[in-house]
């Protein structure tokens, strides 16, 4: 066995399982993909090639405790042949934290067959899903003759050493660009005092049209969907929330930001805070959002712990994902179409203001959002997310 240190995100995803116990530490807390397969499926090569998958990337062999990741020598699964009617749900099953990966496959026709590839987001974020989905086809498509695939860009333990030594050596101007913008601003939030019931809800935030306007308008603005979605977002709450110069957000990104991590399979993501200044000044939000990032690999324990509003009030998790997802994978003779993929499944253990927002399969902009009920309440929750809407389309 390999033991690895733990990245920044399996720690955050730890210190979560501390305040919401069972919502990370959870066979539900998954990544998950949908593809359909048209033409003559070899299962027997199938099974093959996922076991080459699972040897080929120790990640998904790994199990991931609260201080360390350790890496079995051998797979711990492979692929499972199910009957197409005792599944009830493709999009979402469930992965045992210390066997992190499951693949299902049924016949559901002549020449048809459904597979579904689920991973434990401890070891996964959503690029992953197509990392691994490439894979599996050229490892398929090997097994009926092809050539072998080029070797795995890295592991995704060197990838949490070299993150360790970035933040290592980026410590101090990290420090001081967080005490600056964190630290030393008037937190504006709502307090946690007003409780109601918790809820979840999904919504259409923005038409097609309306959301390729408004990536239009980012490059003629120089700026990000992101960016301008947060703008959006801190303008509908400072319409609700009366005091602070300064929103502040938890949210996760991206960091695959070196060539040799932009294939490696792994949770390559950085959770952090990113600020919005209550503003019309659309610029100074897309400078924040660009300083955050840049300064993302610092501990988020300590950036919350910079300002007492902060650590003690009500901090909403924002996030926008955009759409990466292939539309075909290549997957030798069978064509491979994805239909489906989905995050962790809910489980009703919303914590504080959850906002995620994404781009779906129609160019649409869909919105999933989720609270306690602490502060803030569906009603309000609600009344942001038309503003959202509005304020877009005012652009």
């Amino acid at each position: 066995m390999t033991a690895w240190p733990l990245s920044l995100w399996q720690s955050f995803a730890w210190d979560m399982e501390k305040s919401r116990p069972g919502f990370v530490d959870s066979p539900w807390f998954t990544m998950n993909a949908v593809v359909e397969l048209r033409g003559p499926l070899d299962t027997g090569g199938l099974a093959v090639a996922v076991d080459r998958l699972v040897r080929r990337h120790e990640v998904l062999r790994t199990e991931v405790t609260g201080d360390s990741q350790v890496v079995a020598a051998e797979p711990g699964t492979g692929l499972e042949v199910v009957d197409q009617d005792g599944v009830e749900d493709w999009t979402h099953a469930p992965v045992p934290r210390d066997v992190p990966i499951r693949v299902r496959v049924a016949r559901t026709g002549p020449d048809a067959h459904v597979l579904a590839l689920h991973l434990h987001h401890l070891v996964a974020d959503p690029e992953t899903l197509w990392i691994l989905l490439a894979d599996l086809g050229l490892l398929y498509a090997r097994e009926l003759g092809g050539p072998s695939p080029p070797d795995p860009a890295g592991q995704f333990g060197g990838y949490t050493l070299a993150e360790a030594e970035v933040v290592r050596t980026g410590r101090g101007a990290a420090e001081a660009w967080w005490d600056g913008v964190v630290g030393r601003t008037s937190f504006a939030g709502v307090a946690a005092t007003d409780v109601g019931e918790a809820f979840a809800y999904r919504a259409e935030v923005l038409a097609a049209e309306e959301f390729s306007r408004l990536e239009r308008g980012c490059l003629a603005r120089r700026s990000t969907p992101m960016a301008t979605l947060l703008a959006a977002v801190a303008d509908g709450m400072a319409r609700q929330v009366a005091d602070g110069d300064m929103f502040v957000f938890t949210t996760i990104f991206g960091k695959r930001d070196r060539p040799c991590w932009q294939r490696v399979a792994g949770p390559c993501m950085v959770p952090s805070f990113v600020t919005a200044p209550r503003t019309d000044d659309h610029r100074r939000v897309v400078d924040a959002v660009r300083g955050c990032s840049a300064h993302a690999r610092f501990p988020a324990a300590e950036i919350r712990a910079m300002n007492h509003g902060v650590a003690s009030g009500i901090v909403p998790f924002f996030e926008y994902i955009p759409s990466r997802r292939p539309a075909v994978i290549d997957f030798g003779p069978v064509r491979a179409t994805v239909t489906a993929s989905a995050g962790p499944k809910d489980t009703g253990k919303a914590g504080e203001l959850g906002i995620r927002l994404r781009k779906a399969d129609g160019g649409a902009l869909r919105g999933h959002f989720s609270a306690d009920g602490v502060g803030w309440s569906r009603e309000a929750t609600r009344l942001l997310t038309g503003h959202v809407g509005a304020f877009v389309r005012a652009l």
